[in-house]
């Protein structure tokens, strides 16, 4: 359906003139009719004792065998008792019996409107106890008004317990013994109630009446509606003119329509009209003995009726009822009953969570409440499982699910209709995931009954009248709701037993049950005691029982999931070319395999379950899934969830937590059709020149509440994977505390968007598909190898397109993929791959003999890789050997020792430790340079010592300083797009308007200039951090900082170190952060204070491996080698090959000598205040607050003395990390190829809040979790922010157009977007060239995340196309008034070159373009794509020191330059950072406005950073080493020169660093 109705039929249905006439011959053609089947009601009852001589009256009717032919005496099995008997009386000349009881005499008391038969036929005490207490059978009897269809008594038995005897079907038995002797058998007493029937004469219903006239488009009108109104047929009866009119009937039935693919609900109401003495017919009045002036008078049962595809049976009873007093009450109405009919069929949105219809403006209790049905990825029903529980109990709703999931004949009857259907939809729900495959009818009407022959299974369910007519067959299991009795056939009643259910999982159920069954009794009898209340009480309690609901449901889902747990594990996959008999249930699942899993004492269960025809079908179709179908995928969650023994766990929620929240949709009546007009009922009866549609259009209140239309994407996530997202990010904040995770998860985003573009780069990519599918195939494979976290959907919508090209091999690669991935396909991507490789055309050299040879293949493979592990085993094991003396330093007797830091660290042997360790000694910035710097690689640094000295004045470096200082005016910046530019993303643009009221500056969506100034509220004007003195009773904050002292290495260490290796920094690389500091020093983890050994190694031989290892290597060994990170991870690090040098350097150096290595160092140092640190910002986001070492608290500080030197440790995370990624992706080259369009990207931009610049790295890592949030957070002020991305086109022979920006959408964010368009519009969406201008903000973001994932799509080309469609139109408008239609032509075709053989597919859709000429050919037009890192025009007229490099002569700006480009050679930042910071603060000192604050500033990391890529190379730049080196530099900064710099100047945190390395590197203006 495009639109969801709340109804789609009115019916009226009744008797009419053309209806036919049901006598005896047409319902008993193909049933056992009972013969006394109009009988009349008991009216009387009495005691006789035929051996004391009594005699029953001729008009009674003696009670003389049980129903299995035991004498029926109530002494039965008394010695020497007297036999007693029950009588009991029929006939109509008196009202009838409604009721049947037994008093015992003194105990109880009698009923006001009950009789004690006292007296038998005899006369003597009718005491039908053999005992001394007495025990008497009462009775109540009807009015003389009583309406004519009341439940009457109909019949009686009498059952002996004790020979095993139980009631018969549909009886009532009286739970009190008649015969209480010592001596005596059990006797009771059971009777039957239906109702009453006087003479009438029974029809086929039809429809009289209905709305609309013809038939809808999406439903047809099913012409068996009247038979399920009235299912007993529409009779003419004739009654007692004292007779009360009845009241009306409420029921309910499903209808199946289009293949049981789709089920109807109806809601009833039946009621009796007085029919005229006119209307009947001479025949009808001899049948039914009819006479005018006899007393009597004619009536006939009519119905109304509301048709819907939803199950609003609460809100259609109260519907309904409203209109059927309206025509009962015969008063005059201002509104037409066919008025109300229009307006809800044709007015009435659908539902929201609260919606509120008032029926009349007058009374304001005529409303009808409606609420919206819960979005659950269940089959849709009318359940009634409280009906369920409540008419049959704990008990024996466990024997009606083992009757169900064997596949019985179930007949369930009652009076009540409406409960009837309730109780069969709940049998049939409960049975999920199972669908019940056989004859279905809830409430099956009196001419269908030829269907409880069927020789097969069925579920039905009838009116307890239709066994006043028929005897049910002997192989039917009946289930009376009325008397909750249950009776199963003879031939399965010793089979089906209870016991038979999985013990654990039926204990459980039936332990629910029991529990909700009283939670049920106790609320009915409070809720019986109160009012109906207002409305929101009203919709309060449609709520709770809307939970009460879900809490039987779960508990039966609870059972099936425990029973079938497991089962995924059993299918299998279709692998190879289908044949005959892949199909089949064997070759789609292990059957024997499944039973042997399960316990050997429910293998019965087990068996009778699998050989049912839904058994079959469900794997069939989870098999094969149907498009839509969520309710397997969510079933297998089920199973997975309970797989834990979780016996509490939640598996149905209600959406939201509950509508408490919502807003309650008020509907008024309906306007009266004429202002003074009146109308009149005395029958239903409609006027069809009142069923007309008044021109109103429904309320598109409904559209907020759409489901997705038929033809959604193919990368649309169903319900409940978009469910199950939701709260995935509600955790997934563990990515911020683990920043890798949540790189790879922005990353796997970022993958997945290109695979919902997927389907429009096909469709444009004619005669290359197999290459685009293979190319997208391998970029999961390169997912998959970098543990990416790619949604399912990429893997679900490569399969579906598989199947759609024909390329059923490839999808089988993609289900081994997945396997290795460690992602299990749900049902639905399970499902599309089997239909894939079954409706696939598969190549003709898949045959069988190339899958031999490959298989051929693969065991030799696997035969050479076992043969080579085996030689490096064999190899590491020699070698264990032959070292077996030199243990102490074996990693496996270090393990236990080893840090939470180490933790990760796998011990790989001696080459990986070696190679680690070296690593550390001579790692170095600049790629392929060594520590010494006296080789350069970048010809323009010379003499940069002797150089840099002499820039060291003011007037020098003025040119280079002043670039510290922001632009003063944002005019600068490029304009954001206006919300009429968004087009179609204008919802985004009213999202960050929301943002003015959190920002001090806001954007301007409507203008030139992006920002607006407030100087007010500038953060410039924040007042700079002043150094504390109050608690620093030593001085030390006053006092300069001492100058650190220099060891001085021994004579032979430099004599014999290579020039290469001359380290100018302050402290050796290899033992530079390598040992903790002691617990004295901020920033050392509090576990790893102490120097660590193993619990093998004593302590002298640790300080002896630690004085061989420094000598191995000729570097210096003293105690400022001593104060870098984790000792354990040095002392533990040994390698087999250093195993000799620190035994004979065993004696050369103590551990006591480490320890006043340590103490010497740490007399020699400042004291830190901590709380000037964390109010600096050191603390880097994604690190503050997280545990490194398995400590308690996390980080823990110590104030020290005041000779102490400063240490920044909070940087310690990042400096001392061991492992950081290397970049996923090349460095991409700077030179720019000819193309027709240059597309410049960058996603730098400032913070709103406080000026300062955000790079793209920070960005991601503050990116929060939830898939609506647009903000980042500031990584200065911590502030929320709009991060930007700024375009800038240039079109080859036209000049370059004016930057703009949209919003730089986080990738979770930007999922859900393009997810909700391609919903809206279809996967081929992405291939229109209009998508450019109705959604430039999801375009662009989506151009800028493809080329940062380094793939190639069709994007960029629809700009192209977009600029060229604009261009011809204009061209051609122009063209028309000047008479040169040629032009617009002749312009696209210079613009585009046709395409070549073996082109680039990824750029054929520009082809469409070609379509302005007669003879459509390929044309091809480049489009080349640049992201960068920064943004010159942020910085306005004071540029970056790398812009000043590539535009400065030789003078002392250029020297100056120079010298940082050195030191960066040299490992060294210190003094790079040290000059900038000086100088800047003197620059800012001298400027006259004073308020600009450094927080303002850009960033003195990024300044080096850039100028170091620019000067020497960003290929030849590990910014690893970089980062690291700045950390470490940035942790020495003195606590007297921290003023000197901002948060922004401080080291990327680690989080950043892992965005940087998952992405392509972005280029440098």
């Amino acid at each position: 359906m495009d639109e969801r109705r709340v109804a789609d039929y009115f019916v009226v249905a009744g008797l009419t003139e053309e209806t036919d006439l049901l006598d005896d011959t047409t319902l008993t053609d193909s049933s056992n009719f009972k013969s006394g089947y109009n009988q009349a009601p008991i009216t009387d009852i009495g005691v006789v004792f035929p051996t004391l001589g009594e005699t029953v009256p001729e008009d009674y009717e003696m009670i003389e065998r049980t129903p299995t032919g035991i004498l029926a005496d109530l002494n039965h099995g008394s010695y020497r008792s007297i036999k007693c008997y029950l009588c009991f009386r029929r006939g109509r000349d008196k009202p009838p019996l409604v009721d049947i009881g037994v008093m015992y005499d003194g105990k109880e008391y009698l009923m006001e409107d009950a009789e004690v038969v006292k007296t038998s036929f005899g006369g003597r005490v009718a005491n039908v106890n053999n005992s001394t207490a007495q025990t008497f059978i009462t009775y109540r009897r009807g009015t003389t008004t009583m309406p004519c269809n009341a439940l009457v008594v109909t019949d009686i038995c009498v059952v002996v317990a004790s020979q095993g005897e139980s009631p018969p079907h549909a009886f009532c038995c009286l739970d009190k013994n008649l015969n209480k002797g010592l001596i005596g058998s059990d006797v009771f007493l059971c009777y039957k109630k239906s109702m009453n029937r006087s003479r009438l004469l029974t029809y086929n219903p039809s429809v009289i009446s209905r709305y609309p006239m013809g038939d809808l488009d999406h439903f047809p009108f099913p012409n068996s509606v009247p038979l399920f109104c009235l299912p007993m047929g529409a009779s003419l009866e004739v009654w007692p003119d004292e007779t009360s009119k009845p009241k009306p009937v409420f029921s309910t039935f499903v209808l199946t329509v289009s293949d049981a693919k789709h089920k109807v609900y109806g809601s009833a109401v039946t009621f009796y009209e007085k029919v005229p003495d006119d209307r009947l017919t001479e025949k009808e009045a001899e049948l039914l003995k009819y006479t005018p002036d006899s007393g009597f008078s004619l009536h006939t049962n009519k119905c109304i009726c509301i048709l819907s595809h939803f199950p609003f049976s609460d809100t259609f009873e109260q519907w309904l009822t409203f209109l059927y007093k309206i025509a009962a009450s015969g008063d005059p109405q201002t509104i037409p009953i066919e008025r109300y009919i229009v307006q809800l069929l044709d007015e009435v949105p659908f539902p929201a969570p609260h919606t509120l219809l008032q029926l009349t403006a007058d009374c304001q209790s005529n409303r009808v409440i409606m609420t919206q049905p819960e979005d659950l990825p269940l089959p849709r029903s009318a359940a009634g499982f409280k009906h369920l529980l409540v008419n049959l109990g704990p008990e024996n709703s466990l024997q009606l699910l083992l009757l169900a999931l064997t596949e019985q004949k179930i007949l369930i009857h009652s009076l009540r209709p409406d409960t009837l259907t309730a109780v069969a939809e709940a049998v049939s729900s409960l049975l999920f995931p199972f669908k019940w495959q056989c004859p279905y009818i809830p409430l099956c009407p009196l001419g269908l009954v030829e269907v409880l022959h069927a020789p097969l299974p069925f579920l039905i369910g009838v009116d307890s009248r239709f066994f006043d007519l028929y005897d049910p067959p002997v192989d039917v299991s009946c289930v009376d709701l009325d008397t909750n009795t249950i009776t199963v056939s003879e031939a399965q009643k010793n089979i089906l037993n209870v016991k038979l259910l999985p013990k654990r999982a039926a204990k459980m159920l039936r332990t629910t049950l029991e529990e909700l069954y009283a939670n049920l009794m106790r609320n009915s009898r409070v809720n019986n005691n109160q009012a109906d209340g207002d409305w929101e009480t009203q919709f309060q309690k449609r709520r709770k029982e809307r939970v009460e609901e879900l809490e039987i449901q779960e508990a039966f889902l609870r059972f099936m999931a425990m029973t079938l747990k497991g089962y995924r594990s059993y299918l299998l996959p279709i692998i190879k070319a289908p044949t005959v008999g892949t199909t089949d249930p064997q070759a789609l699942f292990k059957l024997n395999e499944f039973l042997k899993s399960r316990d050997k004492a429910h293998h019965k269960f087990f068996s009778l379950l699998m050989h049912t025809q839904m058994f079959i079908r469900f794997i069939e179709e989870r098999s094969f899934v149907a498009d839509g179908d969520q309710g397997l995928a969510f079933f297998d969650e089920c199973t997975e969830r309970l797989s834990h023994d979780d016996e509490n766990i939640k598996l149905l929620e209600i959406e939201g937590g509950g509508h408490k929240s919502e807003r309650t949709v008020f509907l008024l009546p309906p306007d009266p059709v004429k202002p003074d007009a009146s109308y009149f009922y005395n029958e239903f009866i409609l006027d069809p020149m009142l069923l007309t549609n008044t021109g109103k259009q429904r309320n598109h209140l409904s559209s907020l509440y759409q489901s997705m239309a038929p033809g959604s994407p193919m990368a649309r996530r169903t319900k409940h994977e978009i469910k199950s997202a939701q709260k995935l990010a509600k955790h997934a904040k563990k990515y911020m505390k683990h920043p890798e995770l949540w790189a790879r998860c922005l990353s796997g985003t970022c993958y997945t968007l290109y695979f919902m573009a997927l389907p429009s780069l096909l469709s444009l990519s004619i005669g290359k598909e197999c290459a685009v599918l293979q190319q997208a195939y391998e970029l999961l494979v390169r997912a998959t190898q970098q543990e990416l976290s790619c949604d399912e959907v990429c893997y679900r919508l490569m399969m579906q397109l598989c199947g759609e090209y024909s390329k059923p091999l490839l999808a089988v690669k993609l289900l081994f993929l997945m396997k290795r991935a460690g992602i299990q396909p749900n049902a639905l991507t399970y499902g599309l791959y089997n239909r894939c490789v079954l409706e696939a055309e598969w190549p003709a050299q898949s045959s069988s003999s190339v899958l031999l040879w490959n298989k051929l293949r693969y065991v030799v493979l696997g035969a050479a890789r076992f043969r080579r592990a085996g030689r490096r085993h064999a190899t590491r094991r020699q070698s264990a050997s032959i070292e077996g003396s030199q243990t102490f330093l074996d990693p496996s007797d270090r393990v236990a020792s080893r840090s939470s830091l180490d933790s990760h660290e796998a011990i790989q042997g001696d080459g990986g430790t070696l190679e680690r360790m070296y690593k550390k000694c001579f790692v170095s910035i600049v790629k392929g340079a060594t520590n010494g710097g006296s080789e350069q690689t970048d010809s323009t640094v010379s003499n940069v010592q002797s150089e840099s000295e002499e820039v060291d004045s003011q007037e020098n470096i003025d040119a280079i300083h002043v670039a510290f200082t922001p632009p003063e005016s944002p005019s600068e910046n490029p304009r954001i797009l206006s919300r009429s530019e968004s087009a179609g993303d204008a919802l985004i643009i009213d999202k960050l308007q929301q943002n003015k009221k959190t920002c001090s500056r806001t954007l301007q969506f409507n203008g030139d200039e992006a920002f607006e100034k407030d100087e007010k509220s500038s953060p410039s004007k924040t007042s700079p951090r002043t150094v504390v003195t109050e608690n620093d009773p030593l001085g030390a904050l006053n006092d300069e900082e001492p100058t650190p002292p220099t060891i001085t290495p021994p004579p032979e260490s430099t004599a014999t170190t290579p020039p290469s290796f001359a380290m100018p920094s302050d402290e050796p690389i290899l033992f530079r952060n390598s040992v903790q500091r002691s617990a004295t020093f901020e920033g050392s983890p509090p576990a790893q204070s102490k120097i660590h050994r193993s619990e093998t190694v004593p302590a002298a031989t640790v300080a002896s491996s630690l004085a061989s290892l420094g000598s191995s290597f000729k570097m210096n060994f003293g105690p400022s080698s001593l104060t870098g990170k984790k000792s354990n991870e040095l002392i533990q690090g040994g390698i087999s090959s250093l195993k000799s040098a620190a035994s004979s350097m065993a004696n050369w150096m103590k551990l006591d000598e480490i320890k006043e290595a340590i103490s010497s160092t740490s007399t020699n140092s400042t004291p830190v205040k901590v709380a000037d640190r964390m109010a600096a910002g050191d603390v880097p986001e994604g690190i503050e607050g997280e545990s490194t070492d398995g400590s308690e608290g996390g980080e823990r500080h110590r104030k020290i003395s005041a000779e102490c030197s400063s240490y920044r440790g909070s940087y310690a995370n990042l400096k001392d990390c061991d492992f950081l990624p290397d970049s996923l992706f090349p460095v991409p080259s700077d030179v720019t190829a000819d193309s027709e369009m240059d597309i410049v990207l960058t996603s730098c931009s400032q913070c709103h809040n406080c000026l300062s610049l955000l790079y793209d790295e920070d960005i991601m890592s503050n990116w929060s979790a939830e898939d609506s949030n647009l903000n980042t957070q500031c990584h200065v002020c911590k502030k929320a922010t709009v991060p930007l991305l700024t375009i800038t086109i240039t079109q080859k022979d036209t000049d370059t157009s004016e930057p703009f920006s949209v919003p730089y959408l986080n990738p979770l964010v930007l999922r859900k977007e393009l997810e909700n368009i391609l919903i809206q519009e279809g996967d081929l969406s992405l291939a229109e060239a209009k998508f450019v201008e109705e959604h430039p903000i999801i375009y662009w973001n989506l151009v800028w995340v493809f080329d940062r994932i380094n793939v190639q799509t069709h994007l960029p080309n629809l700009c192209l196309k977009s600029k060229s469609n604009t261009k011809t139109v204009s061209k051609e408008r122009k063209s028309e008034e000047d008479g040169e239609k040629d032009a617009s032509s002749e312009e696209v075709s210079g613009l585009m070159q046709p395409v070549e053989e073996g082109s680039d597919p990824l750029t054929l859709e520009l082809a469409t373009l070609a379509a302005v000429k007669e003879e459509p050919q390929h044309l091809v037009a480049s489009v080349s794509v640049r992201c960068m890192w920064d943004d010159p025009r942020l910085h306005g007229d004071k540029p970056h020191m790398y812009v000043l490099y590539q535009s400065t002569e030789q003078n002392n700006t250029m020297r100056f330059m120079q010298g940082v480009v050195n030191s960066v050679h040299c490992n060294d930042l210190s003094d790079p950072m040290k000059k900038l910071a000086s100088e800047r603060q003197k620059t800012l000192r001298s400027q006259e406005d004073r308020c600009i604050s450094i927080n303002t500033n850009r960033s003195i990391y990024r300044d080096i950073l850039f100028l170091t890529c620019k000067a020497i190379g960003r290929s030849s730049i590990d910014l690893n080493v970089f980062d690291k080196e700045y950390s470490s530099a940035y942790s020495r900064i003195p606590d007297r020169s921290a003023k000197l710099y901002g948060i922004q100047d401080g080291p990327l945190s680690l989080g950043s660093v892992y965005c940087r390395q998952y992405f392509k590197p972005l280029l440098i203006p």
